[in-house]
């Protein structure tokens, strides 16, 4: 199976021509020379990030569904990695799935950052509410 083969990120920027295009996205490995007439984006867009890693441009467009799956027929291997890289891609991984599927997927320090607003945002309406209770309960 292509997924096997692992290249350095060096062996896979010398990929870099209309002639010869990889992308890396999500530390996957894919050629794309002949998808580049078909590209919808126009064949540009991929010699430009060709040889190098294009998963932040990849998720800035936001692809299809349709798109995301049709990238396994050009997969060519994965990248090699540092034992301390492999967290960092399979949340990068797990993301991609989840928007492909209309639905993100949220680090844990994403969702600390979510709770650190809402109660940030309750203290004060917390706050407001006892001060008008107060005023009303004084008046009566």
């Amino acid at each position: 199976m292509a997924e096997n083969k692992a290249f350095s990120l060096s062996q896979v920027s010398v990929h870099s021509s209309k002639q010869d295009c990889w992308v890396v996205v999500h530390g996957k490995v894919y050629d794309v020379t002949k998808f580049l007439e078909e590209h919808p984006g126009g064949e540009d867009v991929l010699i430009e990030v060709s040889g190098k890693d294009a998963t932040e441009a990849f998720e800035e467009v936001g692809h299809s569904v349709s798109a995301v799956s049709m990238m396994s027929s050009y997969l060519v291997g994965v990248v090699e990695k540092a034992s301390n890289d492999e967290d960092e891609d399979d949340v990068g991984i797990q993301q991609a799935a989840g928007k492909a599927e209309g639905f993100a997927v949220k680090t844990s320090q994403e969702n600390k950052g979510s709770s650190v607003n809402f109660f940030e945002l309750l203290l004060p309406l917390l706050v407001i509410g006892v001060a008008l209770a107060w005023y009303f309960y004084s008046k009566a």
